[in-house]
């Protein structure tokens, strides 16, 4: 069986008025195999400000940023 795991997708986040660090917070406090991000807007220097703060947070490894590898390596997301 394969794992199960949270998709965060940005721009519905902002529809809910739910920021991305309060979702990863809560997603971080689940024994998840990984929690991934997913943004397909622009990345902006607030989009990178959230990303980095999420980045911060003790994750072990468990954050996933989909599409952008150079960003992903940047922040150490896999």
């Amino acid at each position: 069986a394969l794992p199960l795991y949270p998709i965060l997708d940005t721009e519905l986040l902002r529809r809910h008025q739910i920021p991305l660090l309060d979702a990863v917070r809560v997603a971080l406090d689940f024994p998840l195999p990984w929690i991934q991000i997913r943004h397909k807007g622009h990345f902006d220097r607030v989009w990178l400000r959230d990303l980095e703060s999420c980045a911060a947070l003790p994750h072990q490894g468990r954050l996933i940023l989909n599409d952008r590898a150079d960003y992903a390596r940047l922040y150490g997301l896999g």
